[in-house]
């Protein structure tokens, strides 16, 4: 899988478990913010669930949402 190979080519810092963890995780989240219907929905609900500023959480959507925009 992908995943494999993206693990063969890091440097190793974190085991496998950790990296895939990690990953799952990353998918997860911005599954379930695509899923809002607007950014401002995003935002909102990520700064009621970490109690962050609409600045850091803005970031913060923007982040995830471009690991997967894919031109």
């Amino acid at each position: 899988m992908l995943k494999y190979k993206l693990y063969s080519l890091s440097n190793k810092d974190i085991t496998f478990h950790e990296f895939d963890n990690a990953l799952t995780r990353i998918s997860e989240l911005t599954v379930q913010l695509k899923a809002f219907k607007t950014k401002n929905e995003a935002v909102v609900y990520l700064m009621e669930q970490t109690d962050s500023s609409y600045e850091i959480c803005n970031s913060v959507y923007d982040f995830y949402i471009g690991l997967f925009d894919i031109k």
